[in-house]
């Protein structure tokens, strides 16, 4: 898939309703159930990367950097 089509899955995740930002709304929902793909930023800290990765593969959700 490429950029474009990426983005715009997104952007349709997003006027859904579907899509979580930020750290503590990913912390929340991931622990809650409701995530099931988890995509980090290539500007993420490696600690920060760790740790959703860590709390995804817990919980056996893909996450992608």
């Amino acid at each position: 898939m490429d950029n474009s089509a990426l983005k715009a899955h997104l952007g349709f995740a997003a006027k859904a309703g579907k899509l979580v930002s930020g750290t503590q709304g990913v912390e929340q929902a991931l622990r809650a159930g409701k995530v099931k793909l988890v995509l980090l930023s290539s500007a993420a800290s490696e600690n920060t990367c760790k740790r959703f990765s860590d709390m995804a593969s817990w919980r056996h959700i893909p996450c992608a950097r």
